[in-house]
């Protein structure tokens, strides 16, 4: 029985999916994924998460994923209906009928394949089956991909949301779904150069993985950022004010931090000292024109002395996936090691949402 609770929870998701679309995709058709939320919600309507939440909320929150990616209308949909033919009594006639073919093919390509376990299997005999599935699962789901990359991309933005509330979860599930996500769907990710959802499913995984040295990392990159702070910011603002002197104009200069993941690995796996990690902070620098891309660097070299060999032109030759811009180390405010990154606003949606 829905109580007042999961109805404030349910337009509270709808709201955020609304608000990510106007924010997005302006073009949307809103009163069609209204119809496709109110869907989902009558079909999950006996169903609860882990949580003790409403199920519903992990399907709006998944389409709000889709539309900050700013995949089309049918994704938007496929992604708030992509449990209700695996979870549901809902017929595929429906959705057919009321969203189209290319919405039923999507939920069909994300759909897992059932487990079929003998009731009296061992524990051992259960993690057997559960494996074999998630393999035959993981094969379907790439088949389908060839034939539509948004079912991948949907299922990513499953993943995400899936690791974003594990905490609901038994221990060992926790372990095998971050290990899954880690040596899977991260990579996937990567190769359709979405990076943020890379980047957070990595470190998502990491947390629960290794939560010491997880902490350990995220504390001591807060303490770096704390204490480098008030240079980063006076350097932005100089960097901003030679910039406008060397005639460039709609560009922005901001700071970031490099994720824990990929600190983890530097400092675990490849033996190199956390002090050595030159691009721990960074300096993103986003202008109009490719060719503006080499006058901000020129200003950046102007100010701070490059450090040799760590230099890379990924406009000239972009990654496999598309992803363009200049990576540069030198020695920043206070002689310490600073990346900066150069690339134009297109190339930065690329970066961000990937080719999709």
């Amino acid at each position: 029985m829905a109580t007042a609770a999961d109805q404030d929870l349910y337009q509270q998701g709808v709201q955020s999916l609304m608000a990510a679309l106007q924010a997005h995709r302006p073009d949307a058709d809103l009163a069609r994924i209204d119809r496709a939320a109110r869907l989902a919600r009558f079909a999950h309507r006996r169903q609860r998460r882990k949580s003790g939440q409403p199920y519903v909320v992990h399907p709006i929150a998944v389409a709000t994923i889709v539309a900050e990616l700013r995949l089309d209308d049918d994704a938007v949909i496929a992604a708030l209906l992509h449990d209700v033919l695996e979870d549901t009594q809902t017929p595929r006639a429906w959705i057919e009928a009321w969203f189209g073919q290319e919405v039923v093919t999507m939920i069909e390509g994300v759909t897992k394949l059932s487990l079929n376990v003998q009731a009296e299997a061992n524990e051992k005999q259960r993690a057997v089956a559960e494996t074999h599935r998630a393999a035959e699962s993981l094969r379907k789901l790439l088949m389908a991909m060839a034939q539509d990359f948004r079912v991948m991309v949907i299922k990513l933005a499953d993943r995400l949301h899936n690791m974003r509330t594990l905490g609901a979860m038994p221990e060992k599930k926790q372990t095998r779904i971050a290990n899954e996500t880690l040596d899977v769907y991260a990579p996937i990710a990567a190769r359709l150069g979405v990076y943020h959802v890379k980047s957070e499913l990595e470190d998502l995984s990491f947390a629960i993985l290794h939560p010491q040295e997880f902490a350990e990392i995220r504390d001591r990159v807060a303490k770096t950022n704390r204490e480098r702070e008030g240079e980063l910011s006076e350097a932005m603002v100089t960097l901003r004010e030679k910039m406008a002197e060397r005639g460039l104009r709609n560009f922005t200069v901001n700071g970031r931090s490099k994720h824990l993941y990929s600190i983890f690995n530097k400092v675990v796996k490849h033996g190199v000292p956390f002090e050595e990690i030159f691009d721990l902070v960074a300096l993103r620098i986003i202008v109009q024109e490719p060719h503006e891309c080499y006058t901000a660097m020129g200003v950046v070299y102007e100010m701070y002395r490059p450090i040799p060999n760590l230099f890379t032109d990924y406009i000239q030759t972009p990654k496999p996936n598309g992803y363009q811009s200049l990576h540069m180390k030198v020695m920043g405010p206070g002689n310490a090691p600073l990346e900066v990154q150069i690339r134009t606003k297109h190339m930065h949606e690329i970066a961000e949402f990937g080719l999709a």
